[in-house]
């Protein structure tokens, strides 16, 4: 390892990681240790790297100044937008009106509901830096299938609680946050209690049947929505012994992955278009220790349900694609064909043999997500500086709005978040010292 590289310490862009700055070399140079905003850091060869930031065109026009606004009504709501920006954080309700610069992205998505419509199921990997905006992607991904006639649940993975080496806990996340037209996950079996699985379904048909004669007690929705039950705790119940275990193995991958497509097909029985899963931190699967071979499995499970790989109806099939079975009781991967499931997996593009074999599986259907250009933050801040006009009428913006902007965008590295959080501040800022010229009190760096 060359230790007094000239490299070392210097801004360098990759196409897929964006802007970092290089931490470590070795091999006479060939290899470089890149860190990619905050926690982020990564060994790729050097000759993927440019030297210097990302290059890109000054914004075109001046901030404009929002009207403003005298109304006798109070502005909570507004209030409460700014509140959430303050943490960074856009609401649900609003995720459509704060997403700026990705209509690429969204075309391609608009393609994946097509492909769900046209053949019953659709993988889809979004793929950017630290600080691109995946979650905030997914949120809008989760707003509009939900406003077209979708069931959605996502989960965030990690390497603790929620990974993947851990099938029931990914369940159970998804669940918790599953949503539909008509409520959640409760609302949602409730509504489906009225059809009929042909061939019948090991796990949903005991519980369709108990929720549709109205039998169904907090046990039996804490059973299907993953929450662990001991077999003597179902046995106090009576009738409940004839329950079947959710596993806990890390080998029981095919039972929530043949549990999600029964969904996906009781989804388009009450008049849905199907079920999205929204899988996010992914990257976190590559960072696990033990069992790391059983997390893939899981994923690859997946994206297959999401491909209606037709051999995956048979319980015997799985171990030709790489999957795993639980030896306890083996379920199929897939309920029946079609799915209805689309799949979008989003994280950091990892530099790995595996990660190639999973884009090659969803057979290149990859979106990597472009970095904002300052034209889209001009945009974003516009928008705030409009909504901070609503939420607090009687501010009177006397500075030049432009001027504020090249000071804020100067934070843009540290990510959408945080240049949210920022301009939030700096309006605060604006609001409480109008006197001051924005140069002594703004020093964002």
């Amino acid at each position: 390892m060359a230790v007094n590289s000239k490299l070392i310490g210097k801004q360098v862009h990759h196409p897929r990681f964006g802007d970092g700055v290089i931490e470590g070399v070795r091999w006479q140079d060939s290899f470089v240790q890149v860190r990619f905003g905050t926690h982020h850091t990564v060994w790729l060869p050097s000759e993927q790297m440019r030297l210097g930031k990302r290059v890109e065109k000054p914004l075109s026009r001046k901030i404009r100044k929002p009207v403003k606004i005298q109304s006798k009504e109070r502005p909570v709501r507004q209030r409460r937008m700014i509140e959430a920006f303050r943490h960074g954080i856009v609401p649900h309700s609003d995720i459509e009106v704060f997403t700026f610069g990705r209509k690429a992205e969204l075309q391609e998505l608009e393609g994946c509901f097509d492909t769900v419509n046209e053949q019953g199921g659709c993988p889809l990997i979004i793929e950017g830096p630290y600080g691109a905006g995946k979650t905030h992607f997914l949120d809008y991904v989760e707003a509009l299938a939900v406003k077209r006639g979708y069931a959605v649940a996502k989960a965030a993975l990690d390497q603790w609680e929620v990974a993947p080496t851990r099938p029931l806990r990914v369940y159970r996340e998804l669940m918790a946050s599953f949503r539909f037209r008509g409520g959640g996950f409760r609302e949602f079996l409730t509504e489906a209690s009225r059809l009929k699985l042909d061939p019948p379904h090991t796990f949903l048909t005991p519980a369709l049947k108990k929720i549709h004669k109205g039998k169904a007690d907090p046990l039996l929705w804490q059973w299907i929505a993953g929450e662990r039950n001991p077999r003597f705790y179902l046995n106090e119940y009576g009738s409940y012994w004839k329950l079947p275990v959710l596993l806990t193995h890390s080998t029981a991958a095919d039972i929530y992955a043949f549990i999600l497509s029964g969904m996906g097909w009781l989804a388009k029985g009450i008049g849905l278009k199907g079920l999205v899963l929204l899988l996010d931190e992914v990257e976190a699967t590559f960072r696990l220790m033990n069992d790391r071979d059983k997390a893939f499995g899981f994923l690859r499970g997946l994206i297959h349900v999401a491909l209606n790989t037709k051999e995956l109806t048979s319980k015997e099939e799985g171990e030709r694609f790489q999957l795993y079975h639980s030896r306890v009781r083996t379920t199929p991967y897939i309920y029946r064909i079609p799915s209805n499931i689309l799949l979008i997996i989003a994280l950091t593009p990892v530099w790995s043999v595996v990660y190639q074999e999973l884009k090659e599986l969803v057979k290149d259907r990859v979106v990597a997500l472009s970095s904002f250009t300052s034209e889209d933050y001009g945009q974003m801040f516009e928008q705030l500086a409009v909504l901070y006009q609503s939420a607090f009428p009687n501010m009177d913006f006397r500075c030049d709005l432009d001027h504020v902007f090249h000071t804020l965008i100067n934070c843009r590295d540290r990510g959408i978040r945080f240049f949210i959080k920022a301009s939030v501040e700096a309006l605060d800022l604006l609001r409480h010292h109008p006197q001051q010229e924005p140069s002594s009190v703004l020093k964002y760096e």
